[in-house]
C-alpha cells in the first residue's frame, strides 16, 4: 500500500498511536505524507531515511521501548518459582486491512532489580530448568489467548520454545494437554529456538 493509503486507513480506524515513516533519502514524497497526516490528525515520528541500521531503528523508537536493565543473570528455576516471568505481545498486522492478525509472545524476566533482557534469560539448552520455563510461558499464553478471545475474538498466538525442552519424553503431549479446548482455537505457532553454534 502506498503511504498516503495507509493513513487514510488509519484516520477511519481512529488510530491514535505514532506512525514511523521510512522513506529512501532524498525521497519527495516526505513532505506530502507529513503533510497528509497533519490534515488527517495522525501524528508522526520523524522519519527514518533507507538504508538504515538495526541501531538507528532502535533510537527511532527508543521513547516507546521499555528501560531494560543489562541485568544479573537470572536463575529460570528462581524465575518461575517467584512469578517473574512475564509475556510481551508483539502484534501481526495485515497491512492491507490494518488490523491486528496475531501476536507473537516474547519472553521477558520482571526481575526485582528491573526487566530482563532475553540475553540474560535463557540458559544453555542442556540445563534442565528450560522445562519449567517452557511450561510456564506454555500456561501463560494459554490463559492470555482466553483473554485475547474474551476482548477481541480469536487471534493466532505464537510462542518461542527451545529444542531442549520439545525432546524431552513427554513435551509434546503436556504441550496439547494445556491448549484451549475452545471451537475458536486454531492452534498456538510454536518456533523453536536452537542453540547457537559457538
Amino acid at each position: 500500500m502506498a503511504g498516503g493509503d495507509i493513513l487514510r486507513a488509519l484516520a477511519t480506524k481512529h488510530f491514535e498511536g505514532k506512525v514511523l515513516p521510512f522513506a529512501p533519502r532524498d525521497s519527495a514524497a516526505l513532505a506530502p505524507t507529513q503533510d497528509l497526516a497533519e490534515r488527517l490528525g495522525i501524528s508522526l515520528l520523524p522519519p527514518l531515511l533507507m538504508p538504515f541500521s538495526k541501531e538507528r531503528l532502535r533510537e527511532s523508537i527508543a521513547i516507546f521501548l521499555p528501560e531494560e536493565s543489562s541485568g544479573p543473570l537470572v536463575d529460570m528455576a528462581e524465575a518461575v518459582r517467584c512469578g517473574w516471568v512475564e509475556l510481551w505481545y508483539q502484534p501481526k498486522i495485515d497491512a492491507r486491512a490494518v488490523v491486528m492478525r496475531g501476536v507473537e509472545a516474547l519472553l521477558r524476566i520482571r526481575h526485582p532489580v528491573g526487566i530482563v533482557p532475553p540475553a540474560y534469560l535463557v540458559p544453555s539448552d542442556g540445563d534442565l530448568r528450560f522445562a519449567p520455563l517452557s511450561e510456564s510461558v506454555i500456561s501463560r499464553a494459554v490463559e492470555d489467548w482466553y483473554y485475547f478471545f474474551a476482548q477481541r475474538g480469536p487471534i493466532e498466538t505464537a510462542i518461542n520454545l527451545p529444542m531442549a525442552f520439545l525432546q524431552e519424553p513427554g513435551s509434546i503431549s503436556r504441550l496439547c494437554r494445556q491448549l484451549p479446548d475452545n471451537a475458536a482455537f486454531d492452534g498456538l505457532i510454536v518456533e523453536i529456538k536452537r542453540r547457537r553454534a559457538r
